[in-house]
Protein backbone atom coordinates (compact mmCIF):
# COMPACT_ATOMS: atom_id res chain seq x y z
CA UNK A 1 0.00 0.00 0.00
CA UNK A 2 1.32 3.48 -0.95
CA UNK A 3 2.04 6.00 1.80
CA UNK A 4 0.09 9.24 2.08
CA UNK A 5 3.10 11.29 0.93
CA UNK A 6 3.53 9.11 -2.15
CA UNK A 7 -0.13 9.60 -3.10
CA UNK A 8 0.07 13.36 -2.53
CA UNK A 9 3.14 13.67 -4.75
CA UNK A 10 1.61 11.51 -7.46
CA UNK A 11 -1.61 13.57 -7.66
CA UNK A 12 0.27 16.85 -7.35
CA UNK A 13 2.59 15.94 -10.23
CA UNK A 14 -0.36 14.81 -12.31
CA UNK A 15 -2.03 18.20 -11.92
CA UNK A 16 1.22 19.97 -12.79
CA UNK A 17 1.60 17.94 -15.94
CA UNK A 18 -1.71 19.34 -17.19
CA UNK A 19 -1.05 23.00 -16.28
CA UNK A 20 1.13 25.19 -18.52
CA UNK A 21 2.87 27.47 -17.77
CA UNK A 22 3.76 26.55 -14.18
CA UNK A 23 4.05 30.03 -12.72
CA UNK A 24 3.72 30.73 -9.00
CA UNK A 25 0.18 32.17 -9.04
CA UNK A 26 -2.99 31.71 -6.94
CA UNK A 27 -3.89 28.96 -9.45
CA UNK A 28 -0.65 27.22 -8.52
CA UNK A 29 -1.49 27.36 -4.77
CA UNK A 30 -5.01 26.03 -5.44
CA UNK A 31 -3.61 23.00 -7.24
CA UNK A 32 -1.57 22.15 -4.15
CA UNK A 33 -4.66 22.29 -1.94
CA UNK A 34 -6.81 20.21 -4.30
CA UNK A 35 -4.12 17.57 -4.74
CA UNK A 36 -3.67 17.23 -0.97
CA UNK A 37 -7.44 16.81 -0.43
CA UNK A 38 -7.75 14.18 -3.15
CA UNK A 39 -4.72 12.36 -1.82
CA UNK A 40 -6.28 12.23 1.64
CA UNK A 41 -9.52 10.80 0.24
CA UNK A 42 -7.72 8.11 -1.76
CA UNK A 43 -5.48 7.27 1.16
CA UNK A 44 -8.52 6.82 3.43
CA UNK A 45 -10.22 4.57 0.88
CA UNK A 46 -7.08 2.49 0.47
CA UNK A 47 -6.89 2.14 4.24
CA UNK A 48 -10.49 0.90 4.36
CA UNK A 49 -9.80 -1.61 1.60
CA UNK A 50 -6.67 -2.81 3.38
CA UNK A 51 -8.61 -3.21 6.64
CA UNK A 52 -11.50 -5.07 5.01
CA UNK A 53 -9.10 -7.33 3.15
CA UNK A 54 -7.72 -8.53 6.49
CA UNK A 55 -11.20 -9.30 7.83
CA UNK A 56 -11.89 -11.74 4.98
CA UNK A 57 -9.49 -14.34 6.35
CA UNK A 58 -9.80 -15.80 9.86
CA UNK A 59 -6.08 -15.69 10.66
CA UNK A 60 -5.88 -11.92 10.02
CA UNK A 61 -9.39 -10.82 11.12
CA UNK A 62 -9.80 -8.79 14.30
CA UNK A 63 -11.70 -10.49 17.11
CA UNK A 64 -15.10 -8.80 16.52
CA UNK A 65 -15.04 -9.65 12.81
CA UNK A 66 -13.64 -13.12 13.46
CA UNK A 67 -16.68 -14.08 15.54
CA UNK A 68 -19.15 -12.15 13.35
CA UNK A 69 -18.08 -13.90 10.15
CA UNK A 70 -17.70 -17.48 11.43
CA UNK A 71 -20.19 -17.75 14.30
CA UNK A 72 -22.75 -19.54 12.09
CA UNK A 73 -20.20 -22.19 11.10
CA UNK A 74 -18.16 -22.49 14.31
CA UNK A 75 -20.26 -21.23 17.25
CA UNK A 76 -18.10 -19.38 19.81
CA UNK A 77 -17.95 -20.84 23.32
CA UNK A 78 -19.04 -18.25 25.87
CA UNK A 79 -18.70 -18.51 29.66
CA UNK A 80 -21.64 -20.09 31.44
CA UNK A 81 -22.93 -20.12 35.02
CA UNK A 82 -22.87 -23.20 37.24
CA UNK A 83 -26.03 -24.39 38.98
CA UNK A 84 -27.08 -27.28 41.21
CA UNK A 85 -28.66 -28.02 44.57
CA UNK A 86 -27.81 -27.59 48.25
CA UNK A 87 -29.09 -29.52 51.26
CA UNK A 88 -29.99 -27.06 54.03
CA UNK A 89 -30.83 -28.21 57.56
CA UNK A 90 -33.02 -26.52 60.14
CA UNK A 91 -36.18 -26.71 62.20
CA UNK A 92 -39.19 -28.11 60.35
CA UNK A 93 -41.52 -25.44 59.01
CA UNK A 94 -38.97 -22.60 59.04
CA UNK A 95 -38.88 -20.54 55.84
CA UNK A 96 -35.67 -20.00 53.88
CA UNK A 97 -36.17 -16.79 51.87
CA UNK A 98 -35.02 -16.19 48.31
CA UNK A 99 -31.73 -14.38 47.82
CA UNK A 100 -29.66 -16.16 50.46
CA UNK A 101 -25.94 -16.15 49.72
CA UNK A 102 -23.83 -19.26 50.30
CA UNK A 103 -20.02 -19.18 50.10
CA UNK A 104 -17.53 -21.92 49.31
CA UNK A 105 -14.10 -22.21 50.98
CA UNK A 106 -12.63 -20.95 47.67
CA UNK A 107 -14.61 -17.70 47.97
CA UNK A 108 -17.22 -18.47 45.29
CA UNK A 109 -20.80 -17.41 46.07
CA UNK A 110 -24.14 -18.99 45.20
CA UNK A 111 -27.73 -17.86 45.70
CA UNK A 112 -31.26 -19.25 45.58
CA UNK A 113 -33.91 -17.45 43.54
CA UNK A 114 -37.01 -18.71 45.33
CA UNK A 115 -38.02 -19.40 48.91
CA UNK A 116 -38.25 -22.84 50.54
CA UNK A 117 -39.72 -24.42 53.67
CA UNK A 118 -37.70 -26.81 55.85
CA UNK A 119 -39.31 -30.27 55.60
CA UNK A 120 -40.51 -32.45 58.45
CA UNK A 121 -37.20 -34.34 58.36
CA UNK A 122 -35.35 -31.11 59.12
CA UNK A 123 -33.88 -30.68 55.63
CA UNK A 124 -34.74 -29.09 52.31
CA UNK A 125 -33.02 -29.35 48.93
CA UNK A 126 -32.79 -25.95 47.25
CA UNK A 127 -31.73 -24.92 43.75
CA UNK A 128 -28.83 -22.47 43.61
CA UNK A 129 -26.86 -20.70 40.92
CA UNK A 130 -23.33 -19.34 41.01
CA UNK A 131 -23.14 -15.56 41.03
CA UNK A 132 -20.17 -15.57 38.66
CA UNK A 133 -19.59 -17.48 35.46
CA UNK A 134 -16.70 -19.89 35.06
CA UNK A 135 -15.62 -23.46 35.71
CA UNK A 136 -14.08 -22.60 39.09
CA UNK A 137 -17.63 -22.32 40.49
CA UNK A 138 -18.33 -26.02 39.83
CA UNK A 139 -18.55 -28.11 43.01
CA UNK A 140 -18.86 -31.84 43.59
CA UNK A 141 -21.62 -33.47 45.60
CA UNK A 142 -20.85 -33.38 49.32
CA UNK A 143 -18.90 -30.11 49.23
CA UNK A 144 -19.58 -27.77 52.15
CA UNK A 145 -20.80 -24.18 51.86
CA UNK A 146 -21.55 -21.54 54.47
CA UNK A 147 -24.55 -19.22 54.67
CA UNK A 148 -22.79 -15.85 54.36
CA UNK A 149 -25.79 -13.51 54.08
CA UNK A 150 -27.87 -12.66 57.14
CA UNK A 151 -28.09 -15.65 59.47
CA UNK A 152 -31.59 -17.05 59.83
CA UNK A 153 -32.91 -18.33 63.16
CA UNK A 154 -33.40 -22.11 63.37
CA UNK A 155 -31.49 -22.73 60.12
CA UNK A 156 -27.96 -24.15 60.20
CA UNK A 157 -25.27 -21.98 58.63
CA UNK A 158 -23.57 -24.92 56.90
CA UNK A 159 -25.07 -26.41 53.74
CA UNK A 160 -24.00 -29.41 51.66
CA UNK A 161 -23.97 -29.72 47.87
CA UNK A 162 -26.63 -32.24 46.83
CA UNK A 163 -26.50 -32.71 43.09
CA UNK A 164 -23.24 -31.46 41.62
CA UNK A 165 -23.09 -27.72 41.08
CA UNK A 166 -22.02 -27.98 37.47
CA UNK A 167 -22.27 -26.36 34.07
CA UNK A 168 -19.90 -23.47 34.76
CA UNK A 169 -17.57 -22.88 31.82
CA UNK A 170 -14.80 -20.36 31.11
CA UNK A 171 -15.51 -19.60 27.49
CA UNK A 172 -12.57 -19.28 25.16
CA UNK A 173 -9.97 -16.70 24.21
CA UNK A 174 -9.63 -15.17 20.74
CA UNK A 175 -6.66 -17.44 20.09
CA UNK A 176 -8.61 -20.56 21.07
CA UNK A 177 -11.56 -19.59 18.87
CA UNK A 178 -9.25 -18.87 15.93
CA UNK A 179 -7.63 -22.29 16.37
CA UNK A 180 -11.06 -23.97 16.18
CA UNK A 181 -12.00 -21.99 13.06
CA UNK A 182 -8.74 -22.92 11.35
CA UNK A 183 -9.18 -26.55 12.41
CA UNK A 184 -12.68 -26.54 10.91
CA UNK A 185 -11.36 -25.58 7.48
CA UNK A 186 -8.42 -27.96 7.66
CA UNK A 187 -10.58 -30.93 8.63
CA UNK A 188 -13.76 -31.28 6.61
CA UNK A 189 -15.99 -33.51 8.72
CA UNK A 190 -18.76 -35.68 7.34
CA UNK A 191 -19.45 -38.18 10.09
CA UNK A 192 -16.38 -40.40 9.79
CA UNK A 193 -14.76 -41.96 12.85
CA UNK A 194 -13.64 -39.25 15.24
CA UNK A 195 -15.88 -36.50 13.85
CA UNK A 196 -18.49 -36.87 16.58
CA UNK A 197 -15.73 -36.52 19.18
CA UNK A 198 -14.61 -33.28 17.50
CA UNK A 199 -18.18 -31.98 17.43
CA UNK A 200 -18.72 -32.85 21.09
CA UNK A 201 -15.54 -31.00 22.10
CA UNK A 202 -16.52 -28.01 19.96
CA UNK A 203 -20.07 -27.86 21.32
CA UNK A 204 -19.23 -26.64 24.83
CA UNK A 205 -16.16 -25.69 26.84
CA UNK A 206 -17.61 -27.84 29.63
CA UNK A 207 -16.62 -30.91 27.57
CA UNK A 208 -12.94 -31.80 27.95
CA UNK A 209 -13.03 -35.43 26.75
CA UNK A 210 -15.28 -37.47 24.48
CA UNK A 211 -15.49 -41.00 23.10
CA UNK A 212 -17.46 -42.76 20.34
CA UNK A 213 -19.01 -46.23 20.67
CA UNK A 214 -20.92 -48.01 17.92
CA UNK A 215 -24.05 -50.17 18.29
CA UNK A 216 -25.23 -48.70 21.58
CA UNK A 217 -28.59 -50.03 22.88
CA UNK A 218 -31.01 -52.17 20.90
CA UNK A 219 -31.36 -49.61 18.11
CA UNK A 220 -27.64 -49.73 17.33
CA UNK A 221 -27.20 -45.99 17.87
CA UNK A 222 -23.82 -44.29 18.04
CA UNK A 223 -22.99 -43.42 21.65
CA UNK A 224 -21.06 -40.22 22.39
CA UNK A 225 -19.78 -40.30 25.98
CA UNK A 226 -18.58 -36.94 27.30
CA UNK A 227 -16.72 -35.81 30.40
CA UNK A 228 -15.72 -32.48 31.95
CA UNK A 229 -12.79 -31.31 34.05
CA UNK A 230 -9.25 -32.62 34.08
CA UNK A 231 -6.84 -34.74 36.09
CA UNK A 232 -5.37 -31.83 38.06
CA UNK A 233 -8.59 -30.14 39.23
CA UNK A 234 -10.81 -33.23 39.08
CA UNK A 235 -13.16 -34.71 36.50
CA UNK A 236 -16.86 -33.85 36.56
CA UNK A 237 -19.99 -35.08 34.85
CA UNK A 238 -21.29 -32.83 32.06
CA UNK A 239 -24.61 -31.13 32.78
CA UNK A 240 -25.63 -29.49 29.47
CA UNK A 241 -26.18 -32.73 27.52
CA UNK A 242 -29.19 -31.35 25.63
CA UNK A 243 -27.13 -28.43 24.31
CA UNK A 244 -24.41 -30.81 23.08
CA UNK A 245 -26.98 -33.09 21.43
CA UNK A 246 -28.61 -30.13 19.64
CA UNK A 247 -25.25 -28.80 18.45
CA UNK A 248 -24.18 -32.12 16.95
CA UNK A 249 -27.58 -32.60 15.27
CA UNK A 250 -27.02 -29.34 13.38
CA UNK A 251 -23.61 -30.30 11.97
CA UNK A 252 -23.75 -34.09 11.69
CA UNK A 253 -25.18 -36.18 8.84
CA UNK A 254 -28.48 -38.03 9.49
CA UNK A 255 -27.13 -40.65 11.88
CA UNK A 256 -28.87 -42.06 14.96
CA UNK A 257 -26.76 -41.08 17.95
CA UNK A 258 -27.13 -40.21 21.61
CA UNK A 259 -24.97 -38.16 23.99
CA UNK A 260 -24.44 -39.29 27.59
CA UNK A 261 -22.27 -37.98 30.41
CA UNK A 262 -19.86 -40.51 31.90
CA UNK A 263 -20.49 -41.59 35.48
CA UNK A 264 -17.31 -41.14 37.51
CA UNK A 265 -16.20 -44.34 39.27
CA UNK A 266 -13.59 -44.07 42.03
CA UNK A 267 -11.12 -46.94 42.17
CA UNK A 268 -9.90 -47.47 45.74
CA UNK A 269 -6.73 -49.53 45.97
CA UNK A 270 -5.04 -51.30 48.90
CA UNK A 271 -1.28 -51.92 48.70
CA UNK A 272 0.61 -54.39 50.90
CA UNK A 273 4.40 -54.15 50.54
CA UNK A 274 7.16 -56.23 52.05
CA UNK A 275 8.26 -54.66 55.38
CA UNK A 276 11.78 -53.92 54.14
CA UNK A 277 10.41 -52.29 50.96
CA UNK A 278 7.66 -50.25 52.61
CA UNK A 279 9.45 -46.88 52.44
CA UNK A 280 8.31 -43.31 51.82
CA UNK A 281 10.14 -43.19 48.49
CA UNK A 282 8.51 -46.42 47.30
CA UNK A 283 5.07 -45.19 48.37
CA UNK A 284 5.57 -41.93 46.48
CA UNK A 285 6.77 -43.85 43.44
CA UNK A 286 3.65 -46.04 43.54
CA UNK A 287 1.36 -42.99 43.83
CA UNK A 288 3.04 -41.37 40.82
CA UNK A 289 2.75 -44.61 38.82
CA UNK A 290 -0.95 -45.00 39.60
CA UNK A 291 -1.68 -41.34 38.81
CA UNK A 292 0.16 -41.60 35.50
CA UNK A 293 -1.74 -44.77 34.61
CA UNK A 294 -5.12 -43.10 35.12
CA UNK A 295 -4.06 -39.94 33.27
CA UNK A 296 -2.91 -41.87 30.21
CA UNK A 297 -5.11 -44.97 30.15
CA UNK A 298 -8.41 -44.16 31.86
CA UNK A 299 -11.42 -44.28 29.54
CA UNK A 300 -14.86 -45.84 29.29
CA UNK A 301 -15.16 -49.48 28.20
CA UNK A 302 -12.06 -50.88 29.93
CA UNK A 303 -11.11 -53.54 32.48
CA UNK A 304 -9.28 -52.58 35.67
CA UNK A 305 -7.57 -55.42 37.54
CA UNK A 306 -5.35 -55.74 40.58
CA UNK A 307 -2.85 -57.69 38.49
CA UNK A 308 -2.42 -54.71 36.18
CA UNK A 309 -1.44 -52.43 39.07
CA UNK A 310 0.90 -55.04 40.52
CA UNK A 311 2.67 -55.40 37.18
CA UNK A 312 3.08 -51.63 37.04
CA UNK A 313 4.94 -51.31 40.33
CA UNK A 314 6.88 -54.56 40.83
CA UNK A 315 10.18 -54.03 39.04
CA UNK A 316 12.34 -56.71 40.73
CA UNK A 317 14.72 -54.04 42.05
CA UNK A 318 13.21 -51.48 44.42
CA UNK A 319 10.00 -53.51 44.67
CA UNK A 320 10.26 -57.28 44.44
CA UNK A 321 6.72 -58.12 45.53
CA UNK A 322 3.41 -56.48 46.42
CA UNK A 323 -0.17 -57.49 47.04
CA UNK A 324 -2.75 -55.26 45.38
CA UNK A 325 -6.45 -55.31 46.20
CA UNK A 326 -9.16 -53.27 44.49
CA UNK A 327 -12.13 -52.43 46.67
CA UNK A 328 -15.03 -54.51 45.37
CA UNK A 329 -12.72 -56.63 43.23
CA UNK A 330 -11.61 -56.28 39.62
CA UNK A 331 -13.92 -54.02 37.63
CA UNK A 332 -15.26 -53.59 34.15
CA UNK A 333 -15.80 -49.90 33.37
CA UNK A 334 -18.78 -49.63 31.02
CA UNK A 335 -19.16 -47.30 28.05
CA UNK A 336 -21.10 -44.94 30.34
CA UNK A 337 -18.47 -44.79 33.09
CA UNK A 338 -15.05 -43.22 33.63
CA UNK A 339 -12.55 -44.46 36.26
CA UNK A 340 -10.57 -42.14 38.53
CA UNK A 341 -8.03 -42.99 41.20
CA UNK A 342 -9.63 -42.95 44.64
CA UNK A 343 -7.94 -43.63 47.97
CA UNK A 344 -4.73 -45.63 48.29
CA UNK A 345 -4.61 -47.62 51.53
CA UNK A 346 -1.28 -48.95 52.79
CA UNK A 347 -1.55 -52.25 54.64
Amino acid sequence: MRTLEEIKNKIYNQFHSKLNPLENTPKYDLVKIISDVEAGIYFSLLGDIEFLKKQIFPDTAEKEYLRAHWADIVPPLYPETASGTLIVKGVAGVSLPAGCIFSSPQGKTYSNYKSYIIGIDGTVEIEVQAENMGSDSNLKSGSKLTLSSNLIANIESEATVGKNIAGGTDGESDEQYLARVMNYYKNVENGKAGDFISWALASSSEVSRAWEFKNFNRFGALLITVLGGNASSGFMEVSNIKHIQNYIEKVAPPVIFTVKSAEIIEINISVDLLPEEDTISNRNKIKETFNLYFEERACPDMHITAQTFRDLIVDATSLTDATITIEGGDKYITQLQFPVLGAITWL
